[in-house]
């Protein structure tokens, strides 16, 4: 039999003594006085402690469960109280499904090409919320910066959901004038309607009549 005495320690409680207060010899199955890392008193069963299945006093184990079971309130049961929040948890959550759920109508583009999740954001919201912030609107989406590249602290920002299509990997680029833009920023910036100018080039135009005859 293991020997046990004053001053052992187990996870947040330290032996100090049995109820009866002699200090010489525990066995497995007394009621033993511990003193736990919060500065509370506790008596427990010597070999529930031994074998981790009391960790801690009784109110340590009641703030345990507490902040288990807390919410970091953008969840669902939040969504009329909070719709900003619940929003971001809502991306939060596509985020991941579509990096790791086969049957998620966008998983080709994302998991299906190698796409992930970095081990900060997968499975703590509350790591994700802490680095990105709320977005600003309901309108903001996650964006890349390097599109091929995975979701992390560095990679990510919040834009605007015209702002996030434009960086879609399956974006046409047209370079002209020294630049490579898509096919939409083109349009905003030339007044030209982008179905027109796609028309254009499959048609065999150069990228500079396509962009500046207008009609």
């Amino acid at each position: 039999m293991t020997t046990r005495k004053s001053g052992d320690k187990f996870n947040k409680l330290t032996l100090i003594s049995n109820i009866d207060g002699s200090t010489d010899k525990f066995y497995s199955t007394d009621r033993v006085l511990f003193l736990c890392d919060c500065g509370n008193d506790h008596v427990a069963i010597l070999t529930n402690v031994v074998r981790g299945n009391t960790k801690h006093c009784k109110k340590c184990t009641s703030v345990w469960k507490s902040n288990l079971h807390k919410s970091h309130g953008n969840s669902i049961s939040r969504k009329d109280a909070d719709p900003d929040g619940y929003s971001c948890y809502t991306r939060w959550q596509a985020m991941k499904r579509r990096c790791y759920k086969e049957y998620d109508s966008h998983y080709t583009r994302y998991g299906g090409r190698g796409i992930k999740v970095c081990d900060r954001w997968l499975n703590s919201y509350e790591n994700f919320l802490h680095d990105m912030g709320l977005p600003p609107t309901r309108d903001h989406q996650i964006d890349r910066i390097d599109n091929d590249g995975d979701y992390t602290p560095e990679n990510c920002r919040w834009v605007s959901g015209l702002a996030n299509a434009r960086n879609k990997s399956n974006n046409t680029i047209i370079s002209a004038f020294g630049k490579s833009q898509t096919l939409q920023t083109w349009a905003d910036e030339t007044g030209i309607k982008r179905e027109t100018i796609s028309m254009r080039i499959k048609r065999g135009w150069t990228p500079e009549m396509a962009l500046t005859k207008k009609k």
